[in-house]
């Protein structure tokens, strides 16, 4: 089965209805019989930033990586690329790490309108063998980053990080690539179309499959 694994990095963690923006979008399509894990799509998107506020222009990811608001200022229009990404990814099954951000904050609400079949969330798998980095008073622990669930899934490094996470967007998806096949070698991830739900959101894949 083929699924397409997707990062954003975004100007926010509120999601476009509050004001925060996709700035690089990257998307990976992993064959789950064969293993393979091929990139297929990575761009920055362009906006035009004179108009935005400190925050956005002084945005996490423009600190944490090597992505400049210089490179979203000359990089391809939005509309553009959002265009590009519905023809990857509608109708076919999509996942990312952690769902409810990458596809529930922003690409599955407009300029997006992402309209695929959702897998499980490959985070919410990761935790049932990965801890967290808090610990609740319930004995429970907070998600894990994605970083954490690849070192502890992952110790050969098929990402070839050779070092931290790079916090860009197609990095990210194959890292988040190869602990979804690692989760699928330990039977703690799907690989059964009959599983998912295609959704625009508003439905979550089944998590008892």
């Amino acid at each position: 089965m083929i699924v397409y694994v997707v990062d954003t990095e975004t100007t926010g963690l509120n999601g476009c209805d509050r004001g925060d923006r996709v700035v690089d979008i990257g998307i990976v399509e992993v064959d789950t019989e064969r293993g393979t894990v091929i990139p297929v799509y990575s761009q920055v998107v362009g906006y035009d930033v004179s108009g935005w506020s400190e925050d956005q222009k002084n945005a996490w990811i423009f600190g944490h990586s090597d992505l400049t608001l210089d490179m979203v200022a000359r990089a391809k229009p939005l509309e553009e690329i959002a265009r590009d990404v519905r023809l990857i990814l509608d109708g076919h099954v999509a996942a990312s790490y952690n769902e409810e951000f990458d596809f529930g904050k922003f690409l599955c609400k407009s300029p997006w309108d992402v309209d695929c079949v959702l897998a499980p969330d490959i985070m919410l798998r990761a935790h049932r063998l990965i801890d967290g980095d808090y610990l609740f008073s319930d004995g429970s622990t907070s998600w894990p980053k994605l970083e954490t669930a690849y070192r502890g899934l992952c110790p050969d490094d098929p990402a070839h990080l050779d070092g931290p996470q790079a916090h860009r967007a197609l990095s990210d998806a194959v890292v988040a690539s190869h602990v979804m096949l690692a989760l699928i070698g330990r039977g703690e991830y799907p690989d059964r179309l009959d599983c998912f739900e295609r959704s625009s959101f508003s439905v979550f894949a089944r998590e008892g499959c």
